[in-house]
């Protein structure tokens, strides 16, 4: 998978870019396709700031501390 540095206002802009471009999608284009690509563009700003939001919360309930990781996931921090 690409590793990069993403600057914190591009990575917590993004779930709104998502979702603003899938609206205008939906309400500019004129084909069956484009209204796919806006549900499905909508569909996953709402599911990327649902997923922050929840580790959010999970963090600030459990004291900061990290939620479990996958097996096999590699050590990070930023």
């Amino acid at each position: 998978m690409l590793n990069f540095y993403k600057p914190h206002w591009f990575y917590e802009a993004l779930p709104y870019v998502y979702v603003g471009s899938g609206l205008v999608s939906l309400a500019v284009l004129d084909h069956l396709l484009s209204a796919f690509s806006g549900l499905m563009l909508v569909t996953a700003g709402l599911v990327v700031g649902k997923l922050r939001y929840d580790h959010r919360h999970w963090q600030r309930d459990k004291g900061g501390r990290s939620p479990p990781r996958r097996k096999g996931a590699k050590n990070r921090r930023n």
